[in-house]
């Protein structure tokens, strides 16, 4: 028997780890969105403390973009 996973030509799948942070489920977090992980939170709260501002500013680019792709 042969492990297709090998075969020339096709891909595997990247591994997903959700204890890695990534930033748009951060700004997912930001905007009150439930598409986060407790790593994503955990930063999200950090640069929170750094720049308490970030939340109003994600919220504010997210209704400009609204805004911009109605027009």
């Amino acid at each position: 028997m042969t492990d297709s996973s090998s075969s020339p030509g096709q891909r595997q799948a990247p591994e997903f780890d959700s204890s890695v942070p990534q930033t748009a489920r951060i700004w997912n977090y930001w905007l009150g969105g439930k598409d986060n992980f407790p790593a994503d939170r955990q930063v999200g709260d950090q640069i929170l403390e750094a720049f308490p501002a970030i939340v109003e500013n994600a919220r504010a680019s997210r209704a400009f973009l609204a805004r911009a792709v109605r027009s």
